[in-house]
C-alpha cells in the first residue's frame, strides 16, 4: 500500500530550532542525574547564629538518556500541534492536553518534554486542574515568532495519527460517561439531533469571513476554525461539565454563525442566572406557591419603573389575602429582585445608573457575574459593581455571601446545576414530540427540519414556562430567528457603525493608560480582549446601545 503523504500546516519555531530543545531536554536530564549536596538536619534550625547545617551528597535522579532521532521527530510533532492548537483557541493562546492521550502518544519522556519548554520559556503550564475534568493549562508564549508551511512532515504524520487512535480510544471511554451521566434516552435524542444541524450558507459563511471587519487577526482566525469545523460534518458531543452542562460545537460557535445554519429559531431565557437564584430566595424565605401564583399572575400590573416596586408587591399580596405574619420577615427588596429577574428587566436597573453610563451592556452583565455572583471574595473591596448591587439589593447580597460561605463556588455550581435539570427536563419533553431541538446553557436551539413542521416558539415557550414554574421560577423568554438577510443587514449597517465603535474603543483605550481613572481596570480589561479577539462590539440598533459579545 503506497503510503500517505498528504501536505498539511505545518508550525514550528522560528528564533528555535528542534535541535536546541532536544540538546536542552539532554542537558536538564544529565543536570538531574548529577550528584545533588543537600541539608539533612532541618529539624535543628534555631532563630539565632548557633545553627550549623549539615550536609549530605544525594544520589540524582538517574533516567536513560532517550534517542535524538526520536526526541526530534517527538519535539516536531509536539510543537506543531501546541502551536496549531493555541491558534485555533478562541479564548487565547492557550490549550489543554489529556494527559493519558499524551503519554499514550509520545511515551512517559511527555512529562520531561514538557518540563524542557517550560524551562526555555515556550510555554507555562498553570498549577489548577480538576483531576478527571479539566487537564492543566499549558499556555504558549506568543512573544515568539511562528512560521508555517503547507508541506509534509513524517513525523507529525506518524504522531498525529497515533494521538487520533488514542484520543478514539479515550473518546469512547468519555462516551460511556456521558452516557452514564444524561441517561441513554436523553444521549440519544440529543446526537440524532446534533447530526442533523449543518451549514446551510457556506458561500455567505466565506463571504462574511472576507467582509467582515473583525476586531483582532485571532477573532477571524477563530470563525475561520469554525467554518472549517462546520464543513467536517463531524458533530458530537464534545464534553458535560460537573453540572451536566452539555458542551458542543454550537456552544462555541460565535453568535453570527447561527445565521448559516439551518436553525429555525431559538428561545432564549431572560437574565437566566439572576432568575436562577430565585429558587435558594424562594427556599430561604419559605415562600409558597400560593404566594408566588398571586405574584406571577399579577406581574405584569406594576410599574417596574416605581420608586419601590417591593412596597407595591408587598401591597398586592396582602389585597389578595396574604396575611401580613406570612411575608413581614421578607425584606422589600427581595420582593422587587423576584419581581425584575421574573419580569426580564433586571439588567436595565443597572444600564440607567450613572456609574455605568460609558460601560457596555453585556460587559455590565459578565461584570457584576464576576463581582457578585461568581466572585470567590466575600467583600465589595474594589468592586465597584458589586457595591451598587449591595446597595440596591442588600438582601440579596448577604444571602448570596451566605451561599458562599462554606463554599466559594457553591452558588455557582448550584444555579448551573439548577439550570441544567430544567433544560434536560424541557428537552425530554421536546424529545418526546419527536421534535429535534438543541440546547445552548439557557437556550433551547429549534433546527429547521421536517420533524419540526409543528415545533413553533409559542409551544416552546410553553414547555419552557411548564418547568420553570415546577420549581417555582417564572420566566422570561424571547425568540429569535436567523437568516442571511441578518447577516447581509449587519454588514451594511457595520459600515456606518464602524466609526462609532472604532471611536468607542478608543475612549477605552485612552481609560486604560490613565491608571487615576476610575474605570482604568475594567477598560484595560476591555482593549485586552478585544485584541486577544475573544470578544467584540457591535450596535443593537433595536435599543440603540452598544454591546459587548464575548466569543466563547
Amino acid at each position: 500500500m503506497e503510503k500517505s503523504t498528504k501536505k498539511q500546516n505545518i508550525f514550528s519555531l522560528k528564533d528555535i530550532s528542534i535541535d536546541n530543545v532536544v540538546e536542552k531536554h539532554i542537558a536538564l536530564l544529565e543536570e538531574h542525574a548529577k550528584p545533588q549536596r543537600v541539608i539533612t538536619n532541618f529539624q535543628d534550625v534555631t532563630c539565632d547564629s548557633t545553627f550549623m547545617a549539615q550536609y549530605e551528597t544525594v544520589q540524582g535522579k538517574s533516567k536513560a538518556i532517550p534517542r535524538k532521532l526520536i526526541l526530534h521527530e517527538k519535539y516536531t510533532f509536539l510543537i506543531h500541534k501546541l502551536i496549531k492548537r493555541c491558534r485555533n483557541n478562541k479564548e487565547g493562546d492557550f490549550t489543554r492536553f489529556n494527559t493519558k492521550v499524551l503519554q499514550a502518544t509520545l511515551g512517559a519522556v511527555y512529562k520531561d518534554m514538557l518540563n524542557t519548554l517550560v524551562a526555555m520559556n515556550i510555554i507555562r503550564i498553570a498549577n489548577e486542574y480538576i483531576p478527571t475534568i479539566q487537564a492543566r493549562l499549558i499556555e504558549f508564549n506568543s512573544n515568539l515568532s511562528v512560521s508555517s508551511e503547507m508541506r509534509y512532515n513524517a513525523a507529525v504524520d506518524k504522531y498525529d495519527k497515533k494521538m487520533e487512535q488514542e484520543l478514539k480510544k479515550y473518546e469512547k471511554e468519555q462516551l460511556e460517561e456521558i452516557r452514564s451521566e444524561i441517561g441513554n434516552e436523553l444521549y440519544d435524542n440529543f446526537i440524532k439531533s446534533l447530526n442533523l444541524l449543518h451549514l446551510t450558507h457556506e458561500t455567505e459563511a466565506k463571504d462574511y469571513l472576507n467582509r467582515h471587519k473583525f476586531m483582532s487577526a485571532k477573532s477571524k482566525e477563530y470563525f475561520s476554525y469554525i467554518l472549517e469545523e462546520y464543513k467536517k460534518k463531524d458533530f458530537k458531543i464534545l464534553s458535560v461539565d460537573r453540572n451536566l452542562r452539555i458542551y458542543t460545537l454550537l456552544t462555541q460557535s460565535p453568535r453570527i454563525f447561527k445565521n448559516f445554519t439551518n436553525i429555525k429559531f431559538t428561545c432564549d431565557i431572560h437574565n437566566s442566572h439572576p432568575l436562577l437564584f430565585n429558587k435558594i430566595i424562594i427556599d430561604k424565605y419559605n415562600i409558597d406557591n400560593n404566594i408566588l401564583h398571586i405574584l406571577y399572575n399579577n406581574i405584569n400590573n406594576i410599574d417596574n419603573s416605581l420608586y419601590s416596586v417591593g412596597k407595591e408587591l408587598r401591597k398586592l399580596l396582602i389585597n389578595n389575602n396574604i396575611q401580613e405574619c406570612k411575608i413581614e420577615n421578607i425584606p422589600n427588596d427581595i420582593w422587587e429582585y423576584i419581581y425584575k429577574t421574573s419580569k426580564g428587566v433586571f439588567w436595565d436597573d443597572f444600564t440607567d445608573l450613572n456609574e455605568f453610563k460609558r460601560l457596555l451592556r453585556s460587559d455590565i452583565k459578565v461584570t457584576l457575574f464576576r463581582e457578585v455572583f461568581y466572585s470567590k471574595t466575600l467583600t465589595t473591596k474594589g468592586k465597584d459593581f458589586a457595591k451598587v448591587f449591595k446597595k440596591k439589593y442588600p438582601s440579596v447580597y448577604k444571602l448570596i455571601k451566605e451561599s458562599k460561605k462554606n463554599d466559594r463556588t457553591f452558588l455557582a455550581n448550584q444555579m448551573m446545576r439548577i439550570e441544567s435539570d430544567i433544560f434536560r427536563s424541557i428537552l425530554t419533553k421536546l424529545y418526546a414530540k419527536k421534535f429535534r431541538v438543541l440546547t445552548i446553557h439557557d437556550a433551547v436551539i429549534v433546527l429547521d427540519v421536517k420533524a419540526n413542521t409543528k415545533c413553533n416558539p409559542e409551544l416552546v415557550q410553553s414547555i419552557i414556562g411548564k418547568e420553570y414554574q415546577r420549581i417555582g421560577l417564572f420566566p422570561n423568554s424571547s425568540v429569535d430567528y436567523y437568516s442571511t438577510e441578518n447577516v447581509a443587514k449587519e454588514l451594511q449597517q457595520e459600515e456606518q457603525d464602524l466609526k462609532l465603535i472604532n471611536e468607542l474603543i478608543e475612549n477605552f483605550r485612552v481609560i486604560a493608560n490613565d491608571e487615576a481613572h476610575p474605570k482604568y481596570q475594567n477598560s484595560k480589561e476591555i482593549i485586552e480582549e478585544l485584541e486577544k479577539g475573544t470578544a467584540e462590539i457591535y450596535i443593537n440598533h433595536r435599543t440603540n446601545q452598544f454591546v459587548w459579545h464575548p466569543l466563547f
